[in-house]
């Protein structure tokens, strides 16, 4: 393959897989309450394909540094066809368990294998643009499946539709031939810690756990809220989630090139990003329809900012030929928020409503915006007072070597 052609075959493929993955995910929650399956159990489901996750992650971003990435994602693909295989045909939950064991393993050897080819065969550590360029492929193909699903299901059940997107997995199989090699490198495990045990990562790696808290509330969640609250058919369910994907995908795009045009301080673009996605995630709880959606789109505008600054950081930050095993740290962190999120908030929502567990969330979000904000003010008077007292003490040894003095500058 050409090198010139890398760049279609990465996105090509990845577009079709979150076409096909998102709304499996979104409608999922309800084709297990038509199956009897509500409550703790919808909870631990969702949540399984999280666990396993959290057990894999680190060493699949691993394995993703030792053999290539292009195979554990065809590896991926048939998994994820054989749990479909399993999730449509079945009722019994212990046999639902081990199709969403399958599922949630298929799901993050896909995200884990792919993150590290595209960063090490496509970003390579260049511009933000590129992160946008990820962030609007995945959220305009997220999209575009959402509107088909509701197309369909107007037409045809759950249970052919989650049959029709296990054949298309397979199918995936002959592009997924195209990938190109990433290279491979063995990285000793003690050579990773060194990177991910920093003092200066433990405060973010907190953050991003918290943040993907309300990932697992969605998950769990977002699909019952649009019934049992909004009182929102499938078609306009997929109207209201498309809003929100539309605005991610456009504003992942305008900040990445915002960032590289400008030089945007990460830190606060990463704080506004959560303030955002939190209060709007509160307001979103509303029984008018049109507002909740366009509080909704206002906190996929706020999860764009943030996914953008967490994508480009690890670009930025980790060398591509230990990608792989970084990147697990990273979606290890992610999972285990996102697993968090799914197990409680299901309860909560069962028990509760489901709009409470979005309350609940959004007001975590917004007390870390809060405090994450209160370090950034902190970190930059820390920042600019040790500039001033650097810029003293240079015009003390000019004054004294008989220099002439300069003014500070700002």
């Amino acid at each position: 393959m050409k090198k010139q052609d890398i760049k279609i075959a990465e996105y090509s493929l990845f577009i079709l897989f979150k076409f096909l993955l998102f709304p499996s995910l979104f409608f999922m929650p309800l084709f297990l309450e038509d199956k009897g399956i509500t409550g703790w159990r919808t909870g631990l489901l969702m949540g399984e394909t999280y666990f396993v996750g959290f057990l894999m992650a680190l060493p699949l971003g691993v394995m993703n540094d030792r053999y290539e990435p292009k195979r554990m994602v065809a590896l991926s693909l048939i998994l994820m066809v054989f749990s479909m295989f399993f999730i449509t045909g079945w009722d019994s939950f212990y046999v639902l368990l081990a199709a969403f064991l399958m599922f949630g393993l298929a799901r993050n050897i896909f995200q884990i294998s792919f993150d590290t080819l595209f960063f090490k065969q496509v970003i390579k550590g260049r511009g933000c643009v590129h992160i946008g360029r990820y962030q609007l492929a995945f959220a305009y193909s997220t999209m575009a499946g959402l509107f088909t699903a509701a197309l369909v299901l107007d037409r045809i059940s759950f249970p052919v539709l989650y049959a029709g997107t296990g054949v298309m997995f397979l199918l995936l199989l002959y592009p997924a031939r195209h990938l190109s090699l990433a290279g491979t490198s063995v990285i000793a495990v003690s050579i990773y810690k060194k990177t991910v045990l920093k003092a200066e990562f433990l405060p973010l790696a907190m953050l991003i756990f918290l943040f993907a808290l309300h990932w697992g509330t969605e998950d769990t969640c977002y699909g019952l809220f649009l019934r049992h609250y909004l009182h929102a058919d499938k078609g306009v369910a997929a109207l209201y989630m498309m809003s929100e994907f539309f605005v991610l995908g456009t504003t992942a795009y305008v900040m990445s090139r915002l960032i590289d045009r400008f030089s945007l301080n990460l830190r606060w673009v990463f704080a506004v990003g959560i303030a955002v996605s939190g209060t709007a995630l509160i307001l979103q709880v509303n029984e008018v329809f049109f507002v909740s959606m366009l509080m909704r789109m206002l906190h996929g505008a706020g999860d764009a900012l943030v996914m953008v600054v967490i994508y480009y950081g690890v670009s930025r930050v980790f060398e591509l030929d230990k990608m792989g095993g970084n990147m697990g740290a990273v979606m290890l962190l992610l999972i285990l928020g996102s697993f968090s999120g799914a197990i409680v908030f299901s309860l909560v929502g069962n028990r509760f409503g489901y709009h409470v567990s979005f309350l609940v969330t959004g007001i975590i979000l917004v007390f870390v915006a809060f405090w994450f904000i209160i370090y950034n003010i902190w970190k930059d008077f820390i920042m600019k007072s040790s500039f001033l007292k650097s810029e003293k003490k240079d015009m003390l040894r000019q004054q004294k070597a008989g220099g002439e003095e300069k003014p500070p500058t700002f």
